[in-house]
């Protein structure tokens, strides 16, 4: 491809580029966070709120809360067998196990071989009585240094998600 070329970029070309950089944010965190990588210390919970003006609630909550919405924008493919999830991304494969589910609320998924019991990353939405728009509540759980560029990674995450949603 030519430099010139650059500008006829296709929007499946701009999808496969996107789902690339998440593929690298995620091996970057997988790599962080997985056991055999950790540091031993403990993680924290934290929060992080997005707002969607002009959203429905119906097309965020299917975005969320199914195989065809996550792989949308969460990862490449998504198989789901009873409560265990597969997500996939490029070549690797991370399984989670979906703890709670309150359907039109929220989602809790658990990852398997994670080292600390009580971890887990949840999707929640709720009408957001301010802007009158959806927040997208999503908690997880970071090692202290390693926060920062964990909400960097749900912040390109749910950027891909406001696109593909049209907004």
């Amino acid at each position: 491809m030519y430099i010139a070329d650059i500008q006829y970029v296709d929007k499946n070309v701009e999808k496969k580029i996107a789902k690339q950089e998440n593929y690298f944010f995620f091996v970057k965190k997988l790599r962080k966070l997985h056991p055999k990588y950790g540091s031993g210390m403990q993680k924290e919970k934290y929060y992080i709120e997005y707002v969607f003006r002009n959203s429905s609630f119906t097309v965020l909550w299917n975005r969320i809360s199914t195989p065809a919405g996550l792989a949308d924008w969460f990862a490449d493919k998504v198989e789901v067998y009873g409560r265990q999830y597969v997500f996939t991304w490029g070549d690797i494969t991370q399984q989670a196990e979906l703890v709670l589910f309150s359907n039109g609320s929220f989602i809790r998924f658990r990852w398997e071989g994670e080292e600390y019991e009580r971890t887990y990353f949840e999707l929640k939405l709720s009408i957001d009585e301010l802007s009158t728009g959806v927040a997208l509540i999503i908690t997880d759980f970071a090692e202290p240094a390693e926060k920062k560029d964990a909400i960097l990674l749900w912040d390109k995450q749910v950027e891909n998600l406001k696109r593909i949603s049209g907004l």
